[in-house]
């Protein structure tokens, strides 16, 4: 009685578990996925923004000209203090992706997807430099509006806290080859890995964007046709810039800024054909 009890139990789990069903996951998919960076390894922004902005590292500019020249000591404190606790500069963003993908029946998948890649810059303040340059030449525009020696002082104190957003600053559009391999071929479950490539711009302009990866998720079927999915996405986008030399001619492309970014990805998807 047990063990015909324990068959029956086995028999009916095993359809609705999703380790194991009768549907071969071949075919043509089409799928649509949302991307999160949730860390960007070795990125420095300021390589993507310029020079314009602090990137409040190091000791470069931790005081600015009016403090190291007028400052009294307490304001060498403050404004070291300043540099070193403000929020530091980083990147934000999202993701999206549109992907065509055959898998066949050996398990390996091949695909094509158009994404794009959307950054911010956050908790940018302008470097201390900089921002004398651009006060000196209002000074000399508007002299009746000029600061005193003490409120350019206090200013060069509090630059660090003086901080804005600039909301998609980079937008990347690629186009993406894919080479996966899925692991399971008959269930609901279906882990797989995803190798990509690809090639496109900055919001139609320079620089060219090579862009490169891999993704570690899966497919879970909650039907014949549809499924969900989820991934951990490891990409690295080099910026190509067209580097010319002293004479003007052409130098080839050198790599100006690339950026590091691991994507939590969530997404849904259908079996066209």
């Amino acid at each position: 009685m047990n063990k015909k009890f324990l068959i029956l139990l086995v028999s009916t789990i095993i359809p609705f578990s999703g380790i194991v069903g009768d549907t071969n996951r071949y075919g043509l998919f089409l799928e649509a996925i949302y991307g999160k960076p949730i860390y960007f390894p070795h990125t420095n922004p300021n390589k993507v923004s310029g020079d314009l902005y602090s990137n409040r590292k190091g000791t470069v500019d931790t005081l600015g000209y009016f403090v190291r020249t007028y400052g009294t000591e307490y304001e060498y404190l403050y404004s070291t203090y300043a540099f070193r606790n403000a929020e530091k500069p980083k990147l934000a963003g999202e993701n999206y992706s549109i992907q065509l993908e055959y898998v066949f029946k050996s398990n390996f998948g091949l695909g094509f997807s158009l994404n794009q890649n959307k950054y911010n810059l956050e908790n940018l303040s302008i470097d201390k430099f900089e921002g004398n340059l651009i006060l000196n030449v209002l000074s000399n525009l508007y002299p009746e509006r000029a600061l005193s020696i003490q409120d350019r002082t206090n200013l060069e104190i509090l630059s660090p806290y003086l901080q804005f957003d600039i909301r998609n600053f980079l937008i990347l559009n690629t186009a993406s080859i894919n080479v996966s391999y899925h692991f399971l071929k008959s269930s609901n479950f279906d882990p797989y890995v995803r190798i990509h490539g690809g090639y496109g711009n900055k919001s139609n302009s320079q620089p060219t964007i090579i862009q490169y990866g891999i993704s570690i998720g899966s497919r879970y079927f909650i039907s014949d046709n549809f499924y969900l999915l989820s991934d951990l996405q490891f990409n690295k986008s080099d910026a190509f810039y067209n580097a010319n030399n002293f004479f003007g001619n052409g130098g080839g492309q050198t790599i100006r800024w690339s950026i590091n970014e691991v994507n939590i990805r969530f997404g849904t998807g259908f079996n066209v054909w």
